[in-house]
Parts: C-alpha cells; sequence; structure tokens
C-alpha cells in the first residue's frame, strides 16, 4: 500500500506479479521480492508523476513488508515505512510447526506450477477476529491463485534485508501474533536502516490487526495514521 503525504492524502494498493489482477508468469516459482521491488519502484514513479507528489509513504506487511524496505532505501522518492506483521529472522513456535515446517514444504512442492489455489475457508483462521462485513468481503474477494514464492521464502530467514531502508520506520505487530514473536520483531526495529525503526505493538492485536473488529483495529489505524502525520 503506498499513501501520499499529509492532509491531501490518497491511498494505492497494487497486485504483486503472480497475484490477484497482476500478470502470472508460467512458474510462478520466479517471482523474487526482488522483481516485485523493481515493479512497486515504477508505481512509485507513477505517482508520484501523475499525482504531483514529491514523496509517497509506503506500508508492506509480511512477506511485502520485505517490498516495502527495499522501496524505503530510495529516501528521495519515499517518505516513511510501515511494516507490518512482519517474519524477520526468528519464527515463533506455532509458525515453526505450522509454514516453516518441512510437512509444509512438502505441500508446496507437490503444487502445480508454482501456485496457492485458494478457497474462502483457508482464510477462516485470519478471519475469526474481523467483523462480519469484513469477512464477507474477503470470502467473496480474496480467493484466487497466488505465487508459492512469499511461502517458499520463509524457509531461509531473512528474506529481505531492513538496513537496506533510509526512510524513516514503523513496525507494528498484534501482541497476540501467534506468527511473530517479539523478541524478533525488536530484532527487525533495531537492525532497520540508519538509526532503527520505532516498534508498536497493538495491544489485543492478532496478526493483522488493521482488518480485526475494535479496538484493534483502532488502534493499529491510530499508531499508523499517527506515524505519518504526527
Amino acid at each position: 500500500m503506498i499513501w501520499s503525504p499529509r492532509a491531501a492524502s490518497f491511498a494505492v494498493t497494487a497486485d504483486f506479479e503472480g497475484t490477484g489482477k497482476s500478470t502470472f508468469p508460467t512458474d510462478g516459482k520466479t517471482v523474487t521480492l526482488d522483481g516485485q521491488a523493481a515493479a512497486m519502484h515504477k508505481v512509485v514513479q507513477y505517482l508520484r508523476l501523475v499525482r504531483l507528489t514529491p514523496k509517497v509513504d509506503v506500508l508492506g506487511e509480511s512477506w511485502g513488508g520485505g517490498v516495502a524496505a527495499e522501496l524505503c532505501a530510495d529516501r528521495i522518492r519515499v517518505r516513511s515505512c510501515v511494516l507490518a506483521s512482519m517474519l524477520y529472522k526468528t519464527a515463533s513456535p506455532f509458525a515453526d510447526a505450522s509454514f516453516c515446517s518441512p510437512g509444509f514444504r512438502a505441500f508446496l512442492d507437490t503444487l502445480p506450477n508454482g501456485y496457492f489455489p485458494t478457497a474462502a475457508p483457508v482464510y477462516a483462521g485470519l478471519l475469526a477476529s474481523s467483523p462480519p462485513s469484513v469477512q464477507t468481503w474477503a470470502s467473496a474477494n480474496l480467493p484466487g491463485t497466488y505465487t508459492t514464492r512469499p511461502l517458499y521464502d520463509v524457509f531461509d530467514l531473512p528474506f529481505f534485508s531492513p538496513g537496506l531502508a533510509r526512510a524513516p520506520g514503523l513496525i507494528v505487530q498484534g501482541e497476540l501474533d501467534p506468527n511473530q514473536a517479539l523478541s524478533d520483531s525488536l530484532e527487525l526495529a533495531a537492525d532497520y536502516g540508519t538509526g532503527g525503526a520505532a516498534l508498536q505493538v497493538i495491544e489485543g492485536g492478532g496478526h493483522i490487526p488493521r482488518i480485526e473488529s475494535p479496538p484493534s483495529n483502532t488502534r493499529y489505524w491510530s499508531s499508523v495514521l499517527g506515524f505519518l502525520d504526527p
């Protein structure tokens, strides 16, 4: 997600290659974080030109946060960087036993052409704490086919380099996120770019506080918007 700064703000989301309404290479595993970052650099430049915006704010979540960190190496065009729900160097015990496990990797290897087809039940756990309206929207819009590249990258942590970032940063983690340990987020904040980044833990929040029911979502957006426009 990319924002313009200050009062006259707007938000733009872009689908990565191998997801949503973007292009789909024959082999989904050929999608790379560096390639996505290069594509998003073009998006940033386009927005700056067509919206006459000197700098943008970048928000990335999970694997997308790795892309955001690379974008934020460009201090000339990027004003700030928010990284949310990130797995950096050390997976939690739950993550180790689930999507970081050898069994899950073996399952990924069985998927044809490097793509993961999803249906509504796949998102049930992620949306359990979300309002009914969000669950309805997500069930109708999220199921589809996705590149497996982000799922493979967690087997070789860290999958991105936060030290590349030069724009001011904010790390956001849900207090009850089963995938991210607080110690891992603290290490990410310390390793982020020049001078590190601030860490905001969302009290009572799970893996994706931004779409959870109040007060998790309101605490999330208050933290993010307060960082963008203090």
